[in-house]
């Protein structure tokens, strides 16, 4: 069996700010590594096959403070563009509001410079890089298939016992559709509702194959698929931020320094 940690990031310097963010590469404060210091100390018991992680800077630091916190073996990070957040094209950086004037077209709004939230799963703001929620579906059933379900498929194969552990660090949106892609794989309605993560909050979804018992080995064809056990053990899980508090003054809200912090671990300070 394998059970997947599905991560969102840090508290970022787009999250202070009520814009479309998307696929822009903002840093986390100094109040997201906090947060993400204080997710790897409640996970440390845990010892993680490898880690996921969308190559964004908020993602990536949430994925090295989780590093930080491991033992031998460390985990490697593996960056992946497919666990990027859903891009919202010339809408990034551009205020986020829902109010959509009456009469008038979505063109208008977007040359007023107005880009209310969408409504359909189809949708797309305009943009050569823009994604509807249906094209990050597409993506988490690519995350599924090609970095996922090998881990499944390798403990089977291997007569793994143990169960293996592998953390993904992503985004919101998208870990919100890749969750409900994993339960339907497991034959489990895509509808079921999924909570949106707080920064840092994790997901625990468990998959294993049909039938398979404990010791038993399984012989699988290439390219060979059977039917998946998926379970969500945890959901929306947070307690790790429970007494974290802001660091004084603005200082939690300013970009947190990974420089700085580098060379502090290199004076020991």
């Amino acid at each position: 069996m394998v059970s997947f940690y599905l991560i969102r990031h840090g508290e970022s310097k787009d999250n202070l700010k009520s814009i479309w963010a998307g696929s822009r590469d903002a840093p986390l404060t100094n109040h997201g590594m906090n947060q993400a210091k204080a997710l790897a100390s409640s996970l440390s018991h845990i010892a993680f096959a490898s880690i996921h992680s969308s190559p964004l800077q908020r993602t990536m630091g949430t994925a090295e403070a989780l590093q930080s916190m491991q033992t031998i073996p460390v985990p490697q990070i593996i960056p992946s563009k497919l666990l990027q957040e859903r891009a919202f094209g010339d809408a990034e950086g551009q205020p986020y509001t829902s109010k959509f004037t009456k009469g008038k077209t979505h063109e208008w709004h977007y040359e007023q410079g107005i880009y209310p939230s969408l409504k359909s799963r189809n949708a797309r703001f305009p943009g050569n890089t823009s994604e509807s929620v249906n094209d990050v579906r597409a993506r988490a059933k690519r995350v599924v298939d090609e970095l996922l379900l090998p881990y499944v498929w390798d403990t089977a194969r291997n007569n793994q016992e143990e169960v293996i552990h592998v953390a993904i660090t992503s985004h919101g949106i998208f870990l919100t559709e890749l969750v409900a892609e994993l339960l339907n794989r497991g034959g489990k309605s895509s509808m079921v509702p999924v909570p949106f993560l707080r920064n840092t909050g994790w997901h625990r979804i468990d998959v294993n194959i049909e039938g398979k018992r404990t010791g038993q080995l399984i012989s699988l064809d290439e390219g060979e698929q059977p039917k998946l056990v998926v379970q969500a053990i945890a959901r929306g899980q947070d307690e790790h931020l429970k007494g974290l508090v802001r660091q004084k003054g603005g200082v939690g809200s300013i970009a947190h320094d990974r420089k700085q912090q580098d060379i502090r671990g290199f004076f020991g300070k």
